[in-house]
């Protein structure tokens, strides 16, 4: 199920009719996707991602880029582990007994559910980003001029243009680089 609904989704276009459903859909993809690009990946319960990584062993933990469910399974240098721990708020594989993983570059695959818990919040600045991305493509330019940007948009890895509002709600959630 995606973060925001049709329904959502009608009611900042306001308009009850399915006759531009699939703009309006594509729209709503474009504003989650550009969400999950400042927070990581939102956990879906009825379809779940599920992500391999490839990470270098020597260690007595892995670290995953992404907020996980849950672990799967851990392979180590080609034999499946057992015992492991996982911190799923930090994303934090351990190994198992207070050991480390077998040396080595690549030599411990994770696979995980990934996923930040949906939050109000998130709802609500993937709502902002849908109604911007809505309003800015639907306003009309000149002939051979792109529109003018809104004040206050930020630009993002995506390199869409995100409203300082929704970089605000994200709020601790976000994972894009700052100055500290």
């Amino acid at each position: 199920m995606p973060l925001l609904s049709d329904d959502d989704l009608r009611t900042v276009v306001q308009t009850r009719e399915s006759q531009d459903d699939t703009l309006v859909r594509s729209y709503g993809d474009a504003a989650q996707q550009v969400v999950e690009d400042i927070v990581g990946p939102i956990h879906d319960p009825d379809n779940p991602r599920s992500m391999t990584y490839t990470l270098d062993g020597g260690w007595g933990a892995v670290l995953l880029p992404d907020p996980i469910q849950s672990v799967t399974s851990v392979t180590v240098d080609g034999a499946v582990s057992t015992g492991w721990v996982v911190n799923r708020n930090a994303g934090v594989v351990y190994a198992p007994d207070s050991g480390t993983f077998v040396g080595g570059r690549g030599s411990v695959v994770v696979v995980a559910v990934v996923g930040r818990d949906r939050t109000e919040k998130l709802w609500l600045a993937a709502m902002e980003e849908f109604r911007y991305l809505w309003s800015v493509g639907r306003r009309a330019a000149r002939p051979g001029q792109l529109a003018a940007p809104i004040d206050g948009d930020a630009w993002q890895p995506s390199g869409f243009a995100v409203p300082r509002r929704v970089i605000e709600l994200c709020g601790a959630d976000e994972r894009i680089p700052g100055i500290a």
